[in-house]
């Protein structure tokens, strides 16, 4: 009998693994921010996660109390007001490629992502204080930007820097 509790508790903890790495499907990418909003259901217990810090440890397409980190509207509010580009924009908001947890970095959060297949080559991250203050947004792209990225620190600053995005 424990044998058999052993092999369905490592058979669920199985499952589970590969659900934390399986690619969000309920929003596809489209050019235009508008297109990529999810409406996040309402909950009773929405007041519970103040801060973006909820969703450290969680991936950026995990939804916590029902809703994504991506799906926040202070992470959308900040993507669309840095990155002019929407296909940028739809890249890093559509998170239906891989990602790492989000993670607290330098008094910040980032969240990390990539295209999928074509992770070394074309990725993201966004980084923004848990209540949702002083974002930047990092685009990099190797086929354009060779071993560079584009920072976006404010609607009318914007800088290139040595490497990837950083994840966490």
């Amino acid at each position: 009998m424990a044998d058999r509790l052993g092999v369905i508790a490592a058979l669920a903890g199985l499952a589970l693994l590969a659900a934390c790495h399986a690619p969000r499907t309920d929003n596809r990418i489209s050019p235009t921010p508008e297109a990529n909003r999810v409406a996040a259901p309402h909950s009773p217990d929405a007041g519970a996660f103040a801060t973006l810090s909820a969703y450290v440890g969680h991936y950026p397409f995990d939804k916590v109390n029902g809703t994504s980190f991506l799906d926040q509207p202070s992470v959308i509010a900040a993507v669309d007001r840095l990155v002019s580009d929407g296909r940028i924009r739809a890249l890093v908001l559509g998170g239906d490629g891989p990602g790492t947890p989000v993670a607290p970095q330098a008094g910040k959060l980032i969240a990390w992502g990539c295209e999928t297949h074509n992770c070394g080559d074309h990725d993201w991250t966004v980084s923004i204080a848990p209540d949702g203050s002083d974002p930047s947004v990092c685009y990099h792209d190797a086929a354009t930007m060779r071993a560079r990225s584009r920072w976006y620190l404010a609607p009318d600053r914007v800088e290139m820097r040595d490497g990837d995005c950083p994840s966490s």
